[in-house]
């Protein structure tokens, strides 16, 4: 009899150590300082342009499934938002990971109007097709895709006015690091504040509906590759990420049993 105990012991105890671990969402007290999210409609009510974290954060294993699930919809006078739901990615310190997802933005081909020199800041591109001041990257690379670029995705500090020659003078925010020659391609990238594994520049419904999304494994770049299902390299720590972009700042996005399993 004893020994059929132990065996329910260890069985047991087996059994939880391979348990599925869950985080859930269910209160405004759940997200980090600062968010700001009232209890509505069985669920929480996000209003206007808000970009909020989970309080909790959570171990990242590679070779574990990590599983965010819950439900979302806004309310039927809200237009022209966008709503994106991922993932943070933290390393061992838990500080946000950076470079963060790197998107290429299309249309952006562009290459250098003149010699770049390893230790300068300032370069000069000619004027792609389509060109933004804010929120991109200059990539030194003639392939049009987001891998591969730990060294050469560069932001910027100022953007000079338009020349008659159709060029733009660029200041870095860091020193070329190698000689780029006149004529190198080069494209633009976008840099988002997370792995928007669940979300991506969505616009709910109006009624209730699931979304579910999978990330396990880990990148092996420092700089994503535009994937979502994947960790940012060296991440070691993630937290539940939601970001609400509305134009008059005036959204009502609602989400309900928000739940992360990691199996």
């Amino acid at each position: 009899m004893n020994k059929f105990f132990t065996m329910l012991a260890l069985t047991a105890a087996a059994s939880a150590t391979f348990a599925a671990e869950t985080l859930e969402v269910k209160n405004p007290a759940d997200f980090a300082k600062g968010a700001k999210v009232v209890a509505a409609d069985d669920g929480l009510l996000i209003t206007g342009n808000q970009r909020i974290f989970s309080a909790k954060t959570f171990k990242v294993d590679p070779a574990k499934k990590v599983t965010l699930s819950f439900d979302i919809r806004k309310s039927a006078d809200t237009t022209g938002c966008m709503v994106y739901v991922g993932f943070q990615c933290l390393d061992e310190d838990k500080v946000m990971i950076m470079p963060q997802n790197v998107r290429c933005e299309w249309n952006s081909a562009g290459s250098l109007a003149e010699n770049a020199v390893a230790g300068s800041k300032d370069i000069r591109i000619n004027m792609p097709p389509r060109f933004k001041t804010k929120d991109w990257c200059i990539v030194f690379n003639d392939k049009n895709k987001c891998s591969g670029f730990d060294m050469n995705v560069f932001g910027w500090q100022k953007v000079s006015p338009v020349a008659a020659d159709g060029t733009v003078g660029i200041k870095l925010n860091l020193a070329l690091e190698d000689d780029y020659p006149a004529g190198t391609p080069v494209h633009f990238h976008s840099m988002g504040p997370g792995l928007y594994s669940a979300c991506n520049e969505k616009l709910p419904n109006d009624e209730w509906e699931s979304v579910t999304c999978t990330v396990s494994g880990m990148q092996t770049t420092s700089t994503p590759d535009g994937k979502m299902n994947k960790w940012f390299k060296g991440t070691k720590y993630g937290q539940i990420l939601i970001l609400v972009v509305s134009k008059d700042n005036r959204s009502k996005i609602y989400l309900r049993n928000i739940k992360v399993v990691t199996e």
